[in-house]
């Protein structure tokens, strides 16, 4: 499960598609997806305004192997878990190292940037990638976004779910 809490009690895009990434990123048979954006059961609006992640219907298909040239996170080339897909100083602070990891999936991609302690989940921290391929930007309201994009910029503790055209 994961709370989203930094704008207590409404939900942010943000919150809701870096969760989701995360559990994207970890996934396997043994884990779940919950999301919730209020710490506690005693608020009034209907469960669907706190506690509801439209982008989870979005089907990102199943997980599929790490792409040539790269070793999931214990290592190993050629299995269906996440890898780190750059790494590098961190723009706020270049004595921190950043650390993006990628899962990939049958029809697309996640992104998670973790934050290196230290750091901050602004703008400052803001890295741009290049993209093996066209992707398109599954939004935190369900809906895929209809132009397809070769690079994307993100933030420290922020997850991007990409789509394949």
């Amino acid at each position: 499960g994961a709370r989203d809490v930094a704008r207590e009690p409404n939900p942010s895009d943000r919150g809701r598609l870096y969760t989701l990434a995360l559990y994207y990123l970890v996934h396997n048979p043994n884990t779940f997806y919950l999301y919730e954006c209020f710490n506690g059961h005693y608020y009034q609006p209907h469960i669907s305004e706190w506690q509801w992640n439209p982008a989870v219907e979005f089907n990102i298909g199943d997980p599929a192997p790490v792409p040539g040239g790269f070793v999931d996170f214990e290592g190993t080339p050629g299995t269906n878990e996440h890898f780190e897909l750059a790494s590098g100083p961190d723009p706020y602070d270049p004595s921190l190292t950043y650390h993006l990891f990628a899962r990939m999936f049958t029809n697309g991609m996640v992104l998670v940037k973790m934050l290196p302690e230290g750091s901050v989940v602004d703008e400052q921290s803001t890295t741009t990638h290049t993209l093996e391929r066209p992707y398109r930007i599954l939004n935190a309201d369900g809906t895929v976004g209809e132009t397809a994009v070769t690079q994307v910029s993100i933030k420290n503790n922020e997850g991007i779910i990409l789509v394949l055209p």
